[in-house]
This record gives C-alpha cells, sequence and structure tokens, in this order.
C-alpha cells in the first residue's frame, strides 16, 4: 500500500536591512516568538459553573484556534528603535526616536477626504525591505494582541513583495479633544503581522545585512506612472508575463 504525502508548500520572506542593530536587535521573525506575556500566564481550562450551577471544564484563549493560528502562520516586524509622540488637540504631534535617517512622514488629509479626519497620520519609515519573488500575497495587519495599551489605529493592507519591497507602518493617531497626550512605542515591541494569503504555505525567512547601496536596488520605490504608481508595474509585469520574456540564462540582472 503506498502512502501520498502532502507538503507544504515552502516560500522564502528575504528581509534586508543595511542597519546592523537592527539587524542583531530586532530581526524578521515568526510570530509565534512574540505571544503577548499575559498569554503565557494563561491555563488551558479552568473550572468554572455553567448556566445550570454545574461545575464544567471551560477553555480559555490558550484553546482558540483563530488566536493560535495568526501567530502560527504569521511574520512579525518589531519596533526598531523607541519612538516617542507627544500628540496635541490642534497643533499636531512631535515625535522623537532612537534611530536616525528613518523618520516618520505624514500624509494630508486632502490624500484620505473625509477619511479618518478625527485622526493624524503618521508613516513609520521602515529599515526592511522584503522580497517574495512568487508573488504571493500578504495581509499586513497590527499585532492587536500586544498592543492593547494603544489607541492608535494601524490600518491592515494586502501586499506582495515581487515588485515592490516596502514596509512602512501607516498609523492614525486620535486628535485629543482637550489635553495633549503622550505614547511610547519601546524598540523590539511587536507592531504589525505579515500574514500570507495561500493555504497551507510555510514561510522561510531570510534575514540579511547588506550595505545602503545593496539596500537601494530595493528601496528605490519605481514611479512609472504619476498617478497609479504601483498599478502601472503590475500592468507592465502582466504584459510582459504575455510576451513570454525569458530571463539570461546566466542569471545576470538577477542578484540583489
Amino acid at each position: 500500500m503506498f502512502t501520498i504525502f502532502s507538503r507544504k508548500k515552502t516560500i522564502t520572506l528575504e528581509c534586508f536591512t543595511s542597519n546592523e542593530l537592527v539587524y542583531t536587535l530586532t530581526p524578521i521573525v515568526k510570530s509565534t516568538q512574540n505571544f503577548p506575556d499575559w498569554f503565557k500566564k494563561v491555563e488551558d481550562s479552568k473550572i468554572d459553573k455553567d448556566e445550570k450551577g454545574f461545575l464544567v471544564h471551560k477553555p480559555t484563549i490558550k484553546r482558540c484556534y483563530g488566536f493560535l493560528e495568526l501567530y502560527k502562520k504569521s511574520i512579525t516586524m518589531e519596533s526598531w528603535a523607541d519612538f516617542k509622540y507627544e500628540v496635541t488637540p490642534n497643533d499636531g504631534y512631535k515625535y522623537l526616536l532612537t534611530l536616525q535617517n528613518v523618520n516618520p512622514v505624514e500624509h494630508h488629509q486632502w490624500q484620505r477626504g473625509e477619511g479618518f479626519k478625527n485622526y493624524y497620520h503618521t508613516k513609520l519609515t521602515s529599515p526592511w525591505h522584503f522580497r517574495e519573488k512568487t508573488g504571493v500575497y500578504f495581509m499586513m495587519s497590527p499585532h492587536v494582541w500586544n498592543l492593547e495599551d494603544y489607541y492608535f489605529t494601524i490600518p491592515s493592507a494586502i501586499i506582495n513583495f515581487n515588485l515592490q519591497h516596502a514596509t512602512n507602518i501607516n498609523i492614525f493617531i486620535p486628535k485629543p479633544k482637550k489635553e495633549a497626550y503622550e505614547f511610547l512605542i519601546p524598540n523590539g515591541h511587536p507592531i504589525v503581522h505579515f500574514t500570507p494569503l495561500i493555504h497551507d504555505v510555510k514561510v522561510k525567512i531570510k534575514n540579511y545585512l547588506v550595505d545602503d547601496s545593496e539596500l537601494g536596488k530595493l528601496a528605490k520605490h519605481p514611479r512609472l506612472s504619476y498617478v497609479r504608481g504601483f498599478n502601472s508595474l503590475l500592468d507592465l509585469q502582466k504584459r510582459n508575463e504575455k510576451r513570454n520574456i525569458k530571463k539570461c540564462p546566466f542569471n545576470f540582472g538577477d542578484k540583489l
């Protein structure tokens, strides 16, 4: 009798940075490395009374399939610096960070119309650039179970790292109605998940420390269209796939 084994598809997520401290101290890791501390202390089940008063074993979050699968199937990006924000009612915000040359940037309100009009926008400029050559799409989502003490909103997005490689993080910060407030995202704190949107896949992570010139080859975001941006890159890629353009057999130009 023959037994057919079903093997998971393996994809490789290559993660590049030119900052040695980021590479050494806050590498890209599986999300299972970042279970919340409170979660580790929760028991698997607990004896409690049901609605009729009988004692029964009730499961805890330790048995929650959705929670566990999120961490098992996802990749985590941690904060690569201390980010401190001072937020005011009318004058926007100020920020301080411990890592230079990766300052946050801001998108204007007119770029999102009436959306999130009661929030300030900030974008954390990530020192990481990802590459995944098969074009698998990833859901980028907030690490909400590790962010319970923060009131900002990190919007989810779907991206792939075949044509574009940036991993910047958008954050919407609530505008205070009266008094200013501040918050700190400490170095090493989990911020976002990257979850592959493909069934039964195994993600192999490879972290690379490269020099600035090598990283620049991925860091440059080509704007071939003033308005359409990344969509124009996708259209050109699809066009060339139809043309069946073959790469150099000697792999020239296929390096980082």
